[in-house]
């Protein structure tokens, strides 16, 4: 059986399995911002900057992978933009991939997972 380890902030629930709770701290992207003007809103003057996200942090280091077959081996759950930033170098590293969503448009679990 796959081993799934939780590497967003928040648990993820799946159905007919229960909830996964997080691992942290969380992998995520170091985020770099530039000051790069103000946006006026009538007497307001908020700050506008530009955001770049820089290396993946906090994701444990790859495991090896016997070809696609997941059984016995792990994958890490982290958030789609940590996802993208390791497509094509890592198979162990999905995000959800379609919501489960309650009648107010809460998420409430997780119905597939995608890989890119």
């Amino acid at each position: 059986m796959t081993h799934l380890v939780n590497k967003t902030p928040h648990p993820i629930m799946i159905p007919g399995y229960g909830e996964i709770p997080p691992t942290l701290p969380p992998a995520r992207l170091v985020e770099e911002k530039e000051d790069v003007g103000v946006v006026p809103i009538g007497r307001l003057r908020i700050p506008l900057i530009k955001k770049r996200f820089g290396n993946v942090i906090d994701l444990p280091a790859s495991t090896p992978m016997g070809g696609h077959s997941w059984d016995d081996e792990t994958m890490y759950i982290v958030s789609l933009p940590v996802a993208q930033a390791v497509a094509g170098k890592r198979e162990d590293v999905i995000t959800v991939g379609e919501y489960i969503r309650d009648e107010k448009g809460n998420v409430v679990g997780a119905k597939s997972f995608a890989m890119f």
